[in-house]
């Protein structure tokens, strides 16, 4: 508990530079080059190897684009660039996955999460993007950065 508590503490002083706030990983924005659709009964699109779906295998990182709500109808978001407003990031434990994890020499499964909350006036039903390292991460302190988000979202988005 007290790691966590650290984290969060040095996650929050490090992520106030001189000019003001500097977004986790050094991210800005999202650009989407391509139109995407978030399926029917859902609020999220979950991208790995730059392919879109609703799961993902959790043992690599992972991205959810989300937005504010869930359709019973197909939702496209359109091609646009998206706005970091704010950014934090998380340890998440998964108490689901029971001792399996322990093969992996960990005392527990966890996901290193990076929030993004996205803002373009134009599409105002966009909420954030949020990013996973998987499992093989337990153990080690390592949230996806720049390169890991790029390769996971693919070439459907420019990360700056």
């Amino acid at each position: 508990m007290r790691t966590i508590i650290f984290i969060l503490l040095m996650n929050t002083l490090s992520s106030v530079s001189a000019g003001g706030i500097r977004f986790s990983q050094g991210i800005s924005s999202f650009t989407l080059k391509t139109p995407i659709t978030i399926p029917r009964n859902n609020a999220h699109l979950t991208f790995q190897h730059g392919r879109g779906s609703t799961g993902a295998n959790l043992f690599e990182t992972h991205c959810e684009f989300q937005v504010n709500r869930v359709s019973t109808e197909p939702q496209t978001v359109n091609p646009g660039r998206f706005t970091v407003t704010r950014a934090n990031q998380r340890v998440v434990s998964d108490e689901l996955s029971g001792s399996f994890f322990n093969i992996l020499n960990c005392s527990e499964s966890r996901f290193y999460e990076v929030h993004m909350w996205l803002k373009d006036p134009q599409q105002p039903n966009v909420r954030k993007m949020i990013c996973r390292n998987g499992y093989p991460y337990c153990g080690t302190v390592e949230f996806p950065n720049i390169r890991t988000i790029s390769e996971a979202l693919g070439p459907r988005f420019t990360v700056e």
